[in-house]
């Protein structure tokens, strides 16, 4: 059974007003079954570091951070790159999601 979230469980977790304004906009209040290609598309909507340090375990959140490092080191050295590193983040966000969420 593939992992899902919800405006409901982000509702829960106290996350934004708009961000879960914008996570109804794209998806109703529905189940959306968590895939890396649906976060990387949507990488430059959702605030990626949040929801994992609200959604992974701790070990999970260490792998997250590990695997996002590079990326935002790169986006730290040039702002250039922040599409990038929302690409990456969502990725890592998603996969680790899948895998090792609770």
């Amino acid at each position: 059974m593939p992992k899902t979230i919800n405006a409901a469980k982000l509702r829960r977790l106290k996350a934004c007003d708009p961000q879960v304004e914008l996570f109804v906009k794209l998806f109703g209040e529905s189940n959306v079954a968590v895939t890396p290609e649906l976060c990387a598309q949507h990488s430059s909507v959702f605030d990626w570091d949040w929801i994992a340090m609200h959604t992974l375990t701790a070990q999970a959140l260490a792998e997250f951070i590990r695997d996002t490092a590079p990326a935002l080191a790169e986006y730290d050295r040039s702002a250039q790159t922040l599409p990038e590193y929302e690409r990456v983040a969502a990725q890592a966000w998603a996969t680790l999601f899948i895998k090792k969420a609770p």
